[in-house]
């Protein structure tokens, strides 16, 4: 009894420590949550360009869903609606659709959604699409196909018609200039700019170190100007976020310790940066730093896993996503990290305990059919 008293009282206080997040508490304890509330993985948070819905995917029993919720956290929607692995969603400039990936047409191809789910339209070319990006005026999508064994990018329109390939030789992660001029992409370990007007590449990292161990991927233009930030190995073999002007110029380490390789998260105004990275003796925390220098800012102060963060489309507040013990969760605080990280989801999402039952009775209708 005092023994159990006393594992309270602890729980308590060290949920103190994170706005009184109990389940926090019991993480850092090592207490397992109950099999029944276990639920899935939470993954790539993604505000919607007006601020008033955010979309993510939510992993579950092998599968994956892309849902939106409204700022407040309630409205909760699945949005893609279909068996299989749903993921990646990006918000059109305008916000009023989501392109997502999906298998359930037994290869990856690109589905386009209405943000309130009332349509999703999948375009199925020859070989597996995948990380579609559309244009700042919402007209065309870069994306990635492997129908040849090799990721080539294309450009399409917003229908999904007039496909045609961009670049013949082996690229990814296809990224827009904010002024739609240009298209950043990842080729055979280094960052190509391609001019869009003169259909001209330009290899912007490939002379800076020649010899080395280089990967240089998931290119991210800033919001304002021809700031690019990226995840590169430039000084060994860890990966690390860097930023570099369009033209090659302007080298930037900003992380010491990235925490995976998330795709880099622009302030709106192109001021800042936010990531997850190991602090020494901590799991990884969230930083702010500046575009062109290592100056940051650490915005958590926590003992849980905390990683993928995103600025709001007014610069006020950043989305992110906390694991905690078994379970992910959003979390959302305001930039500077004066207030501590809320949870943002005010709805619950489906548990393994739910979805077995669910998947369970539907063996059972199934049967009674037979």
């Amino acid at each position: 009894m005092i023994k159990a008293m006393a594992m309270a009282t602890i729980l308590a206080a060290q949920a103190a420590v994170w706005g009184g997040s109990a389940e926090c508490a019991e993480a850092r304890a090592g207490v397992a949550p109950p099999a029944a509330a276990r639920r899935g993985a939470i993954d790539m948070p993604r505000w919607s360009p007006d601020g008033g819905k955010a979309a993510f995917v939510y992993a579950l029993g092998g599968g994956s869903d892309v849902y939106t919720v409204d700022a407040d956290g309630t409205g909760l929607m699945n949005i893609s609606r279909s068996p299989g692995r749903n993921t990646n969603p990006v918000w059109s400039p305008d916000g009023k659709w989501l392109l997502f990936t999906s298998d359930r047409n037994k290869q990856t191809d690109i589905c386009k959604a209405d943000r309130d789910g009332g349509q999703v339209e999948c375009w199925k070319n020859p070989g597996d699409d995948m990380w579609p990006a559309w244009s700042p005026d919402g007209a065309t999508i870069a994306y990635c196909n492997y129908a040849t064994g090799e990721s080539l990018v294309y450009l399409m329109d917003s229908g999904g018609g007039n496909r045609q390939l961009l670049h013949d030789e082996r690229a990814s992660h296809p990224a827009f200039s904010s002024d739609g001029k240009k298209l950043a992409m990842t080729a055979s370990g280094n960052l190509l700019v391609y001019d869009l007007k003169s259909r001209k590449s330009k290899n912007i990292t490939k002379a800076l170190l020649e010899g080395w161990v280089v990967e240089d991927t998931m290119p991210v233009w800033a919001p304002r100007g021809n700031r690019i930030a990226f995840i590169g190995k430039y000084e060994g073999y860890a990966s690390e976020l860097y930023t570099i002007d369009s033209d090659g110029g302007k080298v930037r380490r900003i992380s010491e310790t990235l925490y995976e390789n998330f795709l880099p998260a622009w302030e709106p105004k192109s001021k800042g940066i936010a990531y997850s990275a190991y602090v020494a003796g901590r799991l990884p925390e969230i930083f702010v730093s500046e575009p062109e220098s290592p100056v940051k800012k650490r915005l958590t102060d926590n003992y849980v896993i905390e990683m993928d963060p995103r600025f709001s489309p007014d610069g006020k507040k950043i989305l992110f996503v906390a694991r905690i013990g078994t379970n992910t969760d959003m979390y959302i605080m305001d930039a500077e990290g004066k207030t501590e990280p809320e949870k943002f989801l005010k709805e619950g999402l489906p548990t393994v305990e739910q979805m077995r039952k669910k998947a369970e009775a539907a063996r059972k209708r199934k049967a009674a059919t037979q």
